[in-house]
Protein backbone atom coordinates (compact mmCIF):
# COMPACT_ATOMS: atom_id res chain seq x y z
CA UNK A 1 0.00 0.00 0.00
CA UNK A 2 1.23 3.72 -1.03
CA UNK A 3 0.03 6.81 0.07
CA UNK A 4 0.13 9.83 -1.64
CA UNK A 5 2.75 11.88 0.02
CA UNK A 6 0.66 15.62 -0.88
CA UNK A 7 -2.88 14.25 0.03
CA UNK A 8 -1.15 12.72 3.28
CA UNK A 9 0.60 15.89 4.02
CA UNK A 10 -2.58 17.79 3.30
CA UNK A 11 -4.65 15.83 5.81
CA UNK A 12 -1.98 15.64 8.84
CA UNK A 13 -1.70 19.63 8.42
CA UNK A 14 -6.02 20.18 8.60
CA UNK A 15 -7.25 20.10 12.29
CA UNK A 16 -9.25 16.96 13.22
CA UNK A 17 -13.14 18.38 13.08
CA UNK A 18 -15.73 15.53 14.80
CA UNK A 19 -19.14 15.48 13.86
CA UNK A 20 -21.25 15.85 16.94
CA UNK A 21 -24.55 14.54 18.01
CA UNK A 22 -25.84 12.70 14.93
CA UNK A 23 -29.22 12.29 13.33
CA UNK A 24 -32.42 12.42 15.55
CA UNK A 25 -33.32 10.62 18.79
CA UNK A 26 -34.42 6.85 18.87
CA UNK A 27 -37.59 7.82 20.10
CA UNK A 28 -38.29 10.08 17.34
CA UNK A 29 -36.88 7.84 14.48
CA UNK A 30 -39.50 4.75 15.89
CA UNK A 31 -42.03 6.79 16.35
CA UNK A 32 -41.89 7.83 12.17
CA UNK A 33 -40.32 4.69 10.97
CA UNK A 34 -42.18 1.60 13.69
CA UNK A 35 -45.84 3.26 13.69
CA UNK A 36 -47.38 -0.53 13.96
CA UNK A 37 -45.21 -1.33 16.89
CA UNK A 38 -46.37 -0.60 20.62
CA UNK A 39 -43.62 1.05 22.39
CA UNK A 40 -40.05 -0.23 23.67
CA UNK A 41 -39.82 -2.16 26.79
CA UNK A 42 -37.58 -0.43 28.22
CA UNK A 43 -38.01 3.25 26.56
CA UNK A 44 -35.75 4.06 23.49
CA UNK A 45 -33.29 6.80 24.73
CA UNK A 46 -34.67 10.44 24.50
CA UNK A 47 -31.48 11.71 23.43
CA UNK A 48 -29.32 11.93 20.21
CA UNK A 49 -25.94 10.25 20.80
CA UNK A 50 -22.53 11.13 18.94
CA UNK A 51 -20.40 7.93 17.58
CA UNK A 52 -18.73 7.12 20.99
CA UNK A 53 -21.69 7.45 23.19
CA UNK A 54 -23.74 5.01 20.37
CA UNK A 55 -21.05 2.57 20.51
CA UNK A 56 -21.11 2.07 24.20
CA UNK A 57 -24.84 2.15 23.96
CA UNK A 58 -24.92 -0.82 21.40
CA UNK A 59 -22.24 -2.47 23.08
CA UNK A 60 -24.05 -2.72 26.38
CA UNK A 61 -25.41 -5.97 27.34
CA UNK A 62 -28.23 -4.61 29.04
CA UNK A 63 -28.87 -2.83 25.90
CA UNK A 64 -31.50 -5.20 23.90
CA UNK A 65 -29.88 -5.34 20.09
CA UNK A 66 -33.01 -4.20 18.62
CA UNK A 67 -33.09 -1.20 20.70
CA UNK A 68 -28.91 -0.36 19.31
CA UNK A 69 -30.41 -1.08 15.50
CA UNK A 70 -32.61 1.28 15.98
CA UNK A 71 -30.66 3.87 17.51
CA UNK A 72 -27.70 3.43 14.62
CA UNK A 73 -30.89 3.95 12.21
CA UNK A 74 -31.79 7.03 14.03
CA UNK A 75 -27.91 8.34 14.34
CA UNK A 76 -26.77 7.82 10.85
CA UNK A 77 -30.73 9.13 9.32
CA UNK A 78 -32.09 6.18 7.64
CA UNK A 79 -35.27 7.04 5.72
CA UNK A 80 -37.87 6.68 8.42
CA UNK A 81 -41.21 6.59 6.04
CA UNK A 82 -40.52 3.95 3.80
CA UNK A 83 -43.27 1.42 4.34
CA UNK A 84 -41.34 -1.18 2.42
CA UNK A 85 -38.04 -0.94 4.35
CA UNK A 86 -40.90 -1.15 7.63
CA UNK A 87 -42.36 -3.99 6.47
CA UNK A 88 -38.80 -5.82 6.16
CA UNK A 89 -37.63 -5.35 9.33
CA UNK A 90 -41.37 -6.34 10.93
CA UNK A 91 -41.30 -9.93 8.61
CA UNK A 92 -37.45 -10.38 9.41
CA UNK A 93 -37.36 -9.13 13.43
CA UNK A 94 -35.86 -12.90 14.23
CA UNK A 95 -33.36 -13.12 11.69
CA UNK A 96 -32.18 -9.40 12.71
CA UNK A 97 -31.41 -9.53 16.04
CA UNK A 98 -29.68 -13.01 15.54
CA UNK A 99 -27.34 -11.18 13.08
CA UNK A 100 -26.85 -8.77 15.93
CA UNK A 101 -26.05 -10.69 18.49
CA UNK A 102 -23.36 -12.51 16.27
CA UNK A 103 -21.98 -9.00 15.76
CA UNK A 104 -21.55 -8.19 19.25
CA UNK A 105 -20.39 -11.76 19.27
CA UNK A 106 -17.34 -10.49 17.37
CA UNK A 107 -18.04 -12.23 13.98
CA UNK A 108 -14.86 -11.56 11.20
CA UNK A 109 -15.36 -8.04 9.40
CA UNK A 110 -15.62 -9.83 5.76
CA UNK A 111 -17.59 -12.25 7.28
CA UNK A 112 -20.00 -9.75 9.19
CA UNK A 113 -20.42 -7.99 5.76
CA UNK A 114 -22.11 -10.78 3.54
CA UNK A 115 -24.10 -11.68 6.18
CA UNK A 116 -25.86 -8.62 5.98
CA UNK A 117 -25.62 -7.85 2.73
CA UNK A 118 -29.17 -8.47 1.34
CA UNK A 119 -30.21 -9.25 4.74
CA UNK A 120 -32.73 -6.14 5.14
CA UNK A 121 -34.18 -3.99 2.28
CA UNK A 122 -33.28 -0.80 1.76
CA UNK A 123 -30.04 -1.11 3.63
CA UNK A 124 -27.24 -1.04 1.86
CA UNK A 125 -23.71 -1.06 2.03
CA UNK A 126 -23.47 2.83 3.88
CA UNK A 127 -26.10 1.65 6.37
CA UNK A 128 -24.95 -2.22 6.68
CA UNK A 129 -21.62 -0.91 7.56
CA UNK A 130 -23.00 1.38 10.14
CA UNK A 131 -24.42 -1.80 12.22
CA UNK A 132 -21.28 -3.62 11.92
CA UNK A 133 -19.02 -0.57 13.36
CA UNK A 134 -21.39 -0.79 16.19
CA UNK A 135 -22.13 -3.60 17.00
CA UNK A 136 -18.84 -5.59 16.79
CA UNK A 137 -17.03 -5.42 20.04
CA UNK A 138 -13.58 -5.25 18.00
CA UNK A 139 -12.00 -2.01 16.63
CA UNK A 140 -10.69 -3.11 13.11
CA UNK A 141 -14.48 -2.43 11.27
CA UNK A 142 -15.82 0.67 9.59
CA UNK A 143 -18.37 2.59 7.82
CA UNK A 144 -18.26 2.28 4.51
CA UNK A 145 -19.37 6.01 3.81
CA UNK A 146 -18.93 7.61 0.04
CA UNK A 147 -16.85 10.50 1.79
CA UNK A 148 -14.28 8.26 3.87
CA UNK A 149 -14.42 5.95 0.26
CA UNK A 150 -13.50 9.36 -1.61
CA UNK A 151 -10.86 10.54 1.00
CA UNK A 152 -9.48 6.82 0.74
CA UNK A 153 -8.88 6.61 -2.97
CA UNK A 154 -7.29 10.01 -3.15
CA UNK A 155 -4.58 9.24 -0.15
CA UNK A 156 -4.15 5.91 -2.15
CA UNK A 157 -4.64 6.61 -5.88
CA UNK A 158 -6.68 3.54 -6.54
CA UNK A 159 -9.73 2.41 -5.86
CA UNK A 160 -10.85 0.12 -3.49
CA UNK A 161 -14.51 0.05 -3.30
CA UNK A 162 -16.98 -0.03 -5.61
CA UNK A 163 -18.89 3.47 -6.06
CA UNK A 164 -22.13 4.66 -7.86
CA UNK A 165 -21.69 7.13 -11.18
CA UNK A 166 -21.20 10.57 -9.78
CA UNK A 167 -24.76 12.67 -10.05
CA UNK A 168 -25.62 16.01 -8.80
CA UNK A 169 -23.36 18.92 -8.19
CA UNK A 170 -21.65 17.33 -5.31
CA UNK A 171 -21.00 14.46 -7.66
CA UNK A 172 -22.79 12.37 -5.30
CA UNK A 173 -21.68 8.44 -5.59
CA UNK A 174 -21.95 5.85 -2.80
CA UNK A 175 -20.88 2.32 -2.33
CA UNK A 176 -22.75 -0.35 -4.48
CA UNK A 177 -24.23 -3.81 -4.15
CA UNK A 178 -21.02 -4.73 -6.08
CA UNK A 179 -19.00 -4.68 -2.81
CA UNK A 180 -18.37 -7.58 -0.92
CA UNK A 181 -17.23 -9.16 2.35
CA UNK A 182 -13.23 -9.00 0.27
CA UNK A 183 -13.56 -5.78 -0.58
CA UNK A 184 -14.67 -4.15 2.76
CA UNK A 185 -11.92 -6.31 4.18
CA UNK A 186 -9.62 -4.69 1.56
CA UNK A 187 -11.15 -1.18 2.87
CA UNK A 188 -10.62 -1.97 6.39
CA UNK A 189 -6.74 -2.86 5.53
CA UNK A 190 -6.08 0.35 4.26
CA UNK A 191 -7.62 2.14 6.99
CA UNK A 192 -5.51 0.32 9.11
CA UNK A 193 -2.38 1.17 7.32
CA UNK A 194 -3.68 4.98 7.42
CA UNK A 195 -4.16 4.54 11.20
CA UNK A 196 -0.54 3.72 11.80
CA UNK A 197 0.68 6.24 9.49
CA UNK A 198 -1.44 8.95 11.08
CA UNK A 199 -0.69 7.17 14.35
CA UNK A 200 -4.57 7.24 15.14
CA UNK A 201 -5.68 4.63 17.86
CA UNK A 202 -8.15 2.83 15.52
CA UNK A 203 -9.66 2.08 12.77
CA UNK A 204 -12.65 3.94 13.99
CA UNK A 205 -10.81 6.65 14.67
CA UNK A 206 -9.19 6.61 11.62
CA UNK A 207 -12.24 6.48 9.35
CA UNK A 208 -14.04 9.44 11.61
CA UNK A 209 -10.88 11.45 10.83
CA UNK A 210 -10.83 11.11 7.37
CA UNK A 211 -14.87 11.23 6.93
CA UNK A 212 -15.20 14.88 8.77
CA UNK A 213 -17.80 16.64 9.30
CA UNK A 214 -19.82 18.42 6.24
CA UNK A 215 -18.30 22.14 5.76
CA UNK A 216 -15.02 21.03 7.60
CA UNK A 217 -11.68 21.58 5.91
CA UNK A 218 -10.70 17.59 4.99
CA UNK A 219 -14.19 17.52 3.50
CA UNK A 220 -13.94 20.63 1.10
CA UNK A 221 -10.69 19.20 0.44
CA UNK A 222 -11.88 15.80 -0.52
CA UNK A 223 -14.69 17.24 -2.65
CA UNK A 224 -11.96 19.77 -4.81
CA UNK A 225 -9.45 16.85 -5.29
CA UNK A 226 -10.56 13.58 -5.45
CA UNK A 227 -12.04 12.36 -9.09
CA UNK A 228 -13.94 9.22 -10.02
Amino acid sequence: MQLNDLHLAALRGMAFQPNGPGGVMPSTWADAALDRWNGFDPPLPPRRFDRRELRAYCLDPDTPVFHAFVAIMAWGGQEARSRKFREAIEARQDVLETALYRLREGQARAKAYDSWSGLIWGLGPSFLTKVIAFMSPTEDVAIMDQWAVKALHLLYGTRIVHLSPPKGEDRRASPTNKNDGGRYDAYCAHLEHLRDALGLRSVLDTEERIFCRPGGMWRKYVRLNWHP
